[in-house]
């Protein structure tokens, strides 16, 4: 799979699963980026579905699930990239705790997205 990969976004979940993704990505050159629920508390609408896009090809380079480990995975690689600790600190709210709240609820995400910036390390 070569770069540069052209990101569509359009509604409803395109994945269930990245092998999924990564065959689609694999046989049109596309990455299909979910706009649905896109109400961010800190980025703009369009950065939020551009952060999206990036988090969707970390899974994709990654070969890391739809899932809490994968989201860990996909998060570590991106903080990788960067020794800015406030982007961390986003990231961790923005990916971790979001995973997080939909394991508690059962899948699901809550009606209402809010930030929460970590204490400093």
């Amino acid at each position: 799979m070569g770069l540069p990969i052209i990101i569509r976004y359009v509604y409803s979940n395109p994945y269930h699963c990245v092998e999924e993704m990564a065959d689609k990505v694999k046989r049109t050159g596309v990455l299909e980026v979910c706009v649905d629920f896109n109400n961010p508390s800190l980025l703009t609408p369009s950065n939020n579905l551009f952060f999206r896009a990036i988090h969707n090809s970390h899974h994709l380079l990654l070969n890391a699930p739809f899932d809490w480990e994968g989201d860990i995975k996909a998060v570590r690689h991106f903080c990788s990239l960067t020794k800015n600790r406030i982007f961390h600190r986003i990231l961790f709210s923005e990916i971790i705790l979001q995973a997080a709240a939909s394991c508690v609820l059962g899948g699901h995400l809550p009606d209402e997205h809010k930030l929460v910036l970590s204490l400093p390390e």
